[in-house]
């Protein structure tokens, strides 16, 4: 694991999961943002298929692969969490 900027440990190409805070679904630009640990993980609509996205909510618990990017954190490989 890495130490990220806020200290949180980040695994390289390890699922973790985490909850949605943030969902925009807009046509053509739906993205969202979900939390691990103390750091904020940003993931595209069109990177986990439209019909996944589709049925994504706030407060959500999804798994994901956590990567870094040039424009920050990035969750790829995002699968909803259910009970």
């Amino acid at each position: 694991m890495t130490p990220t900027a806020e200290g949180a440990a980040v695994p390289h190409n390890k699922r973790v999961t985490g909850e949605i805070t943030r969902i925009r679904k807009e046509p053509g630009t739906g993205y969202g943002f979900v939390v691990y640990g103390n750091r904020e993980y940003f993931f595209h609509a069109t990177a986990i298929g439209q019909e996944l996205f589709a049925l994504l909510e706030q407060g959500d618990r999804v798994s994901f692969v956590p990567l870094r990017s040039p424009k920050g954190p990035r969750a790829i490989d995002v699968e909803r969490v259910t009970a």
